[in-house]
């Protein structure tokens, strides 16, 4: 029996089911187990039915995170080519997309799974989009055996199963994005981390810190701030070596006397003369090729500047998505000249997939979409494409196909399909001027 609960065949319940039936086949009508086994052959059977032109879709559609759930669904029915005016694809019409809320717990959203493979027998569920829910509702998807291409950014390594695909940018990708660039195409060895001393930090300077390491670079200095800080000119100066100037003993010696040697040559007065001795101040010591912070554009804009007080000039700055807004512009454009930051998706990417996309969303919806829409839509094409004109019989089948198309190009990129998971392009960015623009001279 407990072989037959599926777990030792990746979650396919059908086979399950089988080898139940010919232990049942085999067994005694008055075997002691003979009704725990009957009892559990209907339960593996209930999983087994499957709908293959039924496909699941589960996000928050109420609550604080009803907004993004519904943005995803946009773009969900827009795959799946879901208005009267949008030209036919041959086989969608066929397809049934049944929708659930996922609310914002974890139980209402394992809940709501169970419904969609239970009840209506879904042969696979786009979905959840909430980090939190990725845990229970994937644990839920290994155990019946149901293709599930998740939509959240964080998923964690240890839950993925043989029928779990994490379609979202995640920070691994991110880190393994950002770190390949910086070493390979600009030669970058040294780093250095600003990053704030939370969880979301620990998560950052971890994935950094280990892909440095790995390709063969080395950290040479980290400093944490404060959630939520807005001064930050105590981390600045320990990176750049100016809060331990007792260490810089000699050289300050000899800075002071060509100061006073200068000084006595002097004629001016007021602020002038000052501004003329400040360039014999002690200096920061940068021994490091990059720095990488990890944080919001409202943080960035604050952290920038403190190294142009301290009169470190053009050092290039490495971050993650959530740079990649206007906002990080309009607050620090000036010093990210040199940055390299990383997203799933870029609005104004001339790739003819991401102009379709953008023109058609901006048609239905009146307005512009980001990387969860843009994710969203890739999923759900992902999907589509490997259902095809006709659906597999079941999900175990489903799932061998999504690994047998191995490479899938989407709106974000190029994806790849593996036993280990899901392996993924994504868009490296630098600020030029006063724009975003996405980096040309990658290898």
């Amino acid at each position: 029996i407990l072989i037959a609960r599926g777990h030792m065949y990746a979650g396919d319940p059908n086979e399950a089911a089988d080898l139940l039936r010919s232990v049942l086949s085999d067994a005694e009508p008055t075997h002691p187990l003979r009704v725990k086994a009957e009892e559990m052959l209907a339960y593996l059977s209930q999983l087994s039915d499957v709908k293959p032109n039924v496909v699941g879709v589960l996000l928050p559609l109420s609550g604080k995170f009803g907004k993004f759930g519904h943005l995803c669904l946009n773009s969900i029915l827009m795959a799946f080519r879901a208005f009267a005016e949008m030209p036919e694809r041959a086989g969608l019409a066929n397809y049934r997309i049944v929708i659930r809320d996922s609310g914002e717990s974890v139980e209402t959203a394992q809940e709501r799974f169970e419904e969609l493979v239970k009840e209506e027998k879904v042969i696979a569920v786009l979905g959840p989009l909430l980090s939190k829910q990725f845990p229970g509702v994937a644990a839920k998807a290994q155990e019946f055996g149901v293709p599930l291409l998740s939509l959240s950014q964080r998923v964690e390594a240890s839950l993925l199963g043989s029928y779990i695909f994490p379609v979202a940018l995640t920070p691994e990708q991110q880190i393994e994005s950002i770190v390949s660039y910086a070493m390979e195409s600009r030669g970058y060895q040294r780093f250095a981390i600003l990053a704030p001393s939370d969880s979301f930090g620990d998560e950052y300077v971890n994935l950094f810190w280990d892909a440095v390491e790995k390709s063969g670079g080395s950290i040479v200095g980290i400093e944490r701030y404060e959630p939520k800080a807005t001064d930050f000119r105590e981390e600045v100066k320990r990176l750049v070596g100016l809060e331990y100037l007792g260490a810089r003993k000699l050289e300050i010696e000899d800075l002071r006397r060509r100061q006073e040697k200068y000084a006595a040559t002097l004629k001016v007065k007021g602020k002038l003369r000052q501004r003329l001795l400040k360039a014999y101040d002690p200096k920061g010591l940068v021994d490091f090729d990059a720095i990488f912070i990890p944080d919001d554009p409202a943080t960035l804009g604050q952290i920038a500047p403190t190294f142009a007080v301290e009169e470190v000039q053009d050092l290039p700055l490495l971050g993650i998505n959530t740079w990649n807004t206007p906002e990080i512009v309009q607050r620090a454009g000036k010093y990210l000249q040199k940055s390299i930051f990383v997203d799933g998706f870029f609005a104004t990417s001339q790739n003819p997939k991401t102009l379709e996309f953008v023109q058609n969303y901006t048609k239905y919806f009146q307005s512009t979409p980001g990387t969860i829409e843009v994710q969203a839509h890739d999923a759900a094409s992902i999907l589509i494409d490997v259902l095809g004109d006709e659906p597999p019989a079941t999900r175990s089948r489903l799932r061998e196909r999504l690994l047998q198309k191995e490479n899938f190009t989407g709106i974000s990129g190029n994806y790849r399909f593996t036993p280990a998971g899901v392996a993924r392009e994504a868009h490296l960015l630098t600020v030029k001027g006063n724009a975003i623009i996405e980096l040309s001279d990658r290898k």
